[in-house]
């Protein structure tokens, strides 16, 4: 899936959002200066702000992990996360915004692998072997994750 913008294009691909300012102005290059290629996983993308173009150009503006942006088109043109939006790119980015905030649980609930009761207990006795536990301590918490 792909977003051009004013500034840059957006693009998703293998669970990472790619933004790209390569076609970018002049404008573009002095606002963000020389950011370069930025490649964002999509479990750091907590939310996505949508403006629709009218009066002023609107945006596509993400939040990475829980950092919001703040401010309206002044900071978004700024902004490294934010892709400016002329009103023939709205009906894209409505799909791009829907696409990014349907995804973001799935990537952000998989993207840790369950640890099991042995592993953690396991982890525990390394800890001991290495001195930063004491026997006590250790039978105290297996207790603990086993439940007894």
């Amino acid at each position: 899936m792909e977003l051009v913008g004013s500034n840059g294009t957006f693009t998703v691909k293998d669970g990472r959002l790619e933004i790209s300012r390569k076609n970018a102005g002049f404008l573009t290059r002095w606002n963000l200066g020389v950011q370069g290629e930025k490649s964002i996983p999509l479990n750091q993308i907590t939310a996505v702000q949508l403006l629709k173009p009218g009066k002023t150009t609107g945006y596509l503006r993400l939040s990475i992990n829980g950092r919001d942006p703040v401010g309206g088109v002044m900071e978004a043109v700024k902004d490294g996360n934010a892709l400016l939006l002329a009103p023939t790119h709205y009906a894209e980015a409505e799909k791009m915004r829907d696409f990014l905030v349907a995804n973001i649980g799935r990537a952000t609930e998989t993207s840790a692998a369950p640890t099991s009761t042995a592993d953690e207990i396991a982890k525990l006795a390394d800890l001991m072997k290495q001195g930063h536990l004491t026997l006590d301590e250790f039978n105290a918490k297996k207790r603990q994750l086993l439940g007894i």
